[in-house]
């Protein structure tokens, strides 16, 4: 099971790597917990054209789940 990446869209407007995901909002997302798209449009933070992260699985949304609920932004 897939879910979405929408938070991270709405607020960055595009889909972010796994590191700067893991940075960003202080998790530690592992190879299991997400989907990559291998794309030419990198990270817009670091620049990375792999492991561009276009959803999660159940594990990696629970992992963020409580962050997202907690933000202010």
């Amino acid at each position: 099971m897939l879910l979405t990446t929408r938070p991270i869209l709405r607020r960055f407007g595009m889909y972010l790597c796994r590191e700067c995901i893991n940075r960003e909002y202080g998790v530690h997302l592992k190879r299991e917990d997400v989907r990559y798209k291998y794309t030419e449009d990198p990270c817009p933070y670091c620049g990375a054209t792999n492991h561009v992260v276009t959803s999660f699985t159940v594990t990696g949304l629970y992992k963020l789940r409580h962050v997202w609920e907690n933000r202010d932004d």
